[in-house]
């Protein structure tokens, strides 16, 4: 009771036709696989420092009188200006009914925990009116705050 075969075909001919097309394909996808790792495992780890920078940034305790004027916080890690390093950015949007003096020396004198354990750069930069009118002592004050820091830009491409 055997078993009746094609022309010059045997079980394991057909195993290993079958077999190839999975196998080489891999082959042909480790190396492209592999370079996308490359570019993207640097970017990931960085968009992660920056995850936590905005964390801390939107986390730090707020001067008196002053509140989120928007829950979004704007990020970003690039390259500014020249050199070989990544800069990392953080964009609160905030309104106050303290001075401006005072909210500027509230932020200067911020603690705010950079990428790299080391203290992050903070700016403030207020929304005045090209056209100044006289406002009110105790009128909300609209301003921007900017928590920066930067690092060695490693293999991440956005900072070459």
């Amino acid at each position: 009771m055997g078993e009746t075969r094609g022309r010059g075909e045997t079980g394991g001919t057909r195993r290993r036709r079958r077999g190839c097309a999975p196998g080489c394909l891999a082959a042909l996808l480790a190396p492209v696989i592999g370079l996308a790792l490359l570019v993207m495992i640097p970017i990931w780890v960085d968009d992660a420092r920056l995850d936590a920078l905005a964390e801390r940034a939107a986390a730090h305790p707020l001067p008196p009188r002053t509140h989120r004027a928007d829950a979004d916080v704007q990020r970003s890690v690039t390259l500014r200006g020249n050199g070989n390093h990544c800069d990392y950015l953080v964009r609160l949007a905030l309104s106050s009914t303290l001075p401006a003096a005072e909210i500027a020396r509230y932020y200067e004198n911020a603690r705010i925990e950079g990428v790299d354990d080391d203290r992050a750069d903070t700016a403030v930069y207020f929304h005045e009116s090209p056209t100044p009118a006289k406002r009110p002592p105790t009128a909300p004050r609209s301003f921007i705050l900017e928590v920066s820091d930067s690092t060695d830009a490693g293999l991440d491409l956005r900072c070459h």
